[in-house]
């Protein structure tokens, strides 16, 4: 973009797209872009890795272990269900 369109367009710091312009080019891809199976299939893996990568208060309380137990069932169940599906832990 010219200079003078980024300096008013809330999506640009420094000529450059911030994470909200990111996000959103990206969801707007997915929406257009993906089939609604491949979607469900998406937003199925970023609950996982949203609840994979949460980072507990209490990670020695047995309500932790129970959860991390079942995110761990998902995680398995899911990768039978979609076997070229990659799911990493950060």
């Amino acid at each position: 973009l010219l200079p003078f369109f980024s300096k008013s367009l809330p999506f640009f710091e420094r000529h450059h797209p911030n994470k909200i312009a990111i996000d959103y080019i990206w969801n707007r891809f997915i929406e257009f872009t993906f089939a609604e199976r491949t979607k469900a299939i998406y937003e199925e893996r970023n609950q996982l890795l949203s609840q994979l990568n949460h980072k507990s208060l209490h990670p020695e309380s047995e309500v932790d272990k129970k959860r991390l137990v079942l995110v761990e069932r998902k995680l398995e169940e899911f990768g039978s269900r979609f076997p070229e599906v990659k799911i990493s832990r950060i």
